[in-house]
């Protein structure tokens, strides 16, 4: 059978980046209701699905209480994610909210539910453990996927998913006129793959979340280390090359002095070893083997909904050519059902 093609997104940062770029588009009597999280995230993913043209879709969000377990072994690190529970409680449970963030989140919250609702209908899979950061479902979907040989293609920020490339998961950089596979990396990045995670570790999360190492940048590690360019390095390869460098500078001493932060970020950040459940696990191998259901799906539902809520006009083509996209979607998971059916 040929290899199946399937796209991955991130839903809550999707969801995010498109309400705060489209923060004053609404719909509804009189202009009432918040539309625009709902709109860019549709408008999104139709035109990555659009242009890749994927067998199976698949949408991934953070579960109520993310990451849960995961910081609970770094419980200095659990600031910022005590205050993005207790916004999203207040999201869910109460119309008062006590700052902007929980209002924010909401309104955010409100159309994550009505982008959910729709992608059942649009047939995209979506799935979201309570305890569990979607960025880790990613991962070990990714990971599981390769083994049995789907082709993956994980859309997202740039160098979210970098250590993950392999001959078999690609990404899609939002903006970018390409796919990025383990062959034309190092030409677009100019450094060696296999040092994403380390160069990851040092400077790629600008968060409270994560230990920051001050004064470490890409640019200065490849600038000073150009070794990372050829070929992969460790962190004893990396050390061994600060120690053998005559001048003295401040960002050698903060990598000399950075074991035990490297350390906390690599367990972290390691996709390669995804902070999972045995429930995420279940999750993962359910999509990985599961039909979906088409028939109990109808495109036309959403059609409707987005004219019924005036929705309307905030998008920049006629409705149904539209939703064209997601019809093909449904076409090729019928036919996937189809060839299974054949094989048994």
């Amino acid at each position: 059978m040929e290899q199946r093609k399937t796209l991955i997104l991130y839903g809550d940062w999707l969801l995010k980046k498109s309400f705060y770029r489209n923060n004053s588009m609404v719909c509804g009597v009189g202009g009432q209701e918040k539309c625009g999280a709902f709109v860019g995230f549709v408008s999104t993913l139709r035109e990555v699905i659009k242009e890749l043209n994927p067998e199976k879709v698949i949408v991934f969000w953070d579960g109520i209480y993310d990451g849960y377990f995961k910081y609970n072994i770094y419980p200095d690190l659990k600031i910022d994610k005590k205050e993005k529970w207790r916004n999203n409680d207040a999201a869910i449970n109460s119309l008062i909210y006590t700052n902007n963030h929980q209002e924010d989140a909401a309104q955010i919250w409100q159309q994550k539910i009505l982008v959910q609702e729709a992608l059942e209908d649009l047939c995209v899979r979506q799935e979201e453990e309570q305890y569990c950061e979607a960025i880790d479902l990613v991962a070990q979907y990714a990971l599981k996927a390769r083994e049995e040989g789907e082709k993956v293609y994980l859309y997202g920020r740039e160098y979210d998913y970098f250590q993950l490339i392999t001959d078999q998961i690609y990404c899609i950089v939002p903006n970018m006129d390409l796919v990025i596979t383990e062959h034309n990396f190092s030409k677009l990045y100019e450094y060696d793959i296999e040092n994403e995670l380390m160069l990851r570790c040092f400077s790629g999360v600008n968060s409270a979340t994560f230990r920051n190492l001050k004064g470490i940048t890409r640019a200065k590690m490849l600038k000073y280390f150009p070794e990372l360019k050829e070929t992969h390095v460790t962190y004893k390869e990396l050390i061994e090359l600060v120690e053998n460098k005559k001048k003295k500078l401040k960002l050698y001493e903060v990598i000399l002095d950075s074991y035990e932060d490297l350390k906390a970020n690599s367990n972290l950040l390691n996709l390669e070893s995804p902070f999972i459940n045995e429930a995420s696990e279940r999750i993962v191998d359910t999509l990985l083997h599961s039909q979906l259901d088409v028939e109990n799906r109808s495109v036309s539902i959403i059609k409707k909904l987005v004219k019924n809520r005036g929705m309307v006009i905030h998008f920049n083509e006629e409705i149904e050519l539209f939703f064209s996209t997601f019809e093909r979607l449904k076409i090729k998971e019928k036919q996937y059902i189809e060839k299974i059916n054949e094989g048994t």
